[in-house]
């Protein structure tokens, strides 16, 4: 078995499995939380997406997905002021796993950095960004996108919450148009767009569960939108 394999495996034992429906919160403006949610749906959430999470009454998030650059201000990728906005909506706030995108295997220290901006989490997982691109390579076939890792944190957050067990998984805060829900004074562009269209299309092509809440966003990704739990 190859080391990158032995690592794929380790990160994916420490992540909880699912069982049941899944939400996976973005931070895109008006949202649509979704028909049938309580409090029984597992939760993800990406960055400082469950402040989105919180008004559709969810108060803790079973698992949240931070990308590396946030935990270096003034890193090029992030900018001050997203970064500063980001780290002031997460403070004081808890979950009950995080997991930190890191860029290589010899980052470290997700979990000072978490607690030097007093955001609790129960545990953490430092994945690498080969991890990740395995985990895209193998739910969706496309190896170009995963080898580069070239997609936003919030897809790669569905397309993990399915690897985890959940059946449905349902987008809510999603668009590809700039814009956070959290920090509306914040410009913030949509970056890997064209990557991100190609993994939706995937998914769908594949069969999986996936849905989107918001009307806008099943539109312009080819989601169906989810109109509630079968009956």
């Amino acid at each position: 078995m190859s080391l990158l394999r032995k690592a794929y495996l380790r990160a994916l034992s420490e992540l909880p499995t699912v069982t049941g429906p899944a939400i996976v919160v973005g931070s895109a403006p008006n949202p649509h939380p979704p028909e049938g949610l309580n409090d029984r749906w597992f939760v993800i959430s990406i960055n400082a997406s469950q402040v989105t999470a919180e008004q559709f009454g969810l108060q803790r998030p079973d698992l949240t997905i931070l990308r590396d650059n946030i935990f270096f201000r003034g890193n090029v990728f992030v900018p001050t002021e997203i970064h500063d906005a980001l780290w002031a909506a997460l403070r004081g706030r808890e979950t009950a796993h995080a997991v930190a995108i890191m860029g290589s295997s010899e980052d470290k220290g997700a979990t000072a950095q978490l607690a030097v901006h007093d955001y609790r989490a129960d545990s953490v997982t430092e994945l690498n960004r080969h991890v990740r691109g395995a985990v895209i390579v193998e739910m969706t076939g496309l190896s170009h996108v995963g080898l580069s890792a070239g997609i936003s944190n919030g897809i790669f957050a569905a397309l993990l919450a399915l690897k985890l067990g959940a059946n449905p998984v349902v987008m809510s805060g999603f668009s590809f148009a700039p814009g956070w829900h959290f920090a509306k004074d914040v410009a913030v562009p949509r970056g890997h767009v064209q990557p991100d269209r190609a993994v939706l299309k995937a998914m769908v092509d594949r069969g999986y569960p996936v849905f989107a809440s918001d009307p806008d966003f099943a539109k312009n990704s080819g989601l169906p939108l989810w109109t509630g739990p079968a009956t």
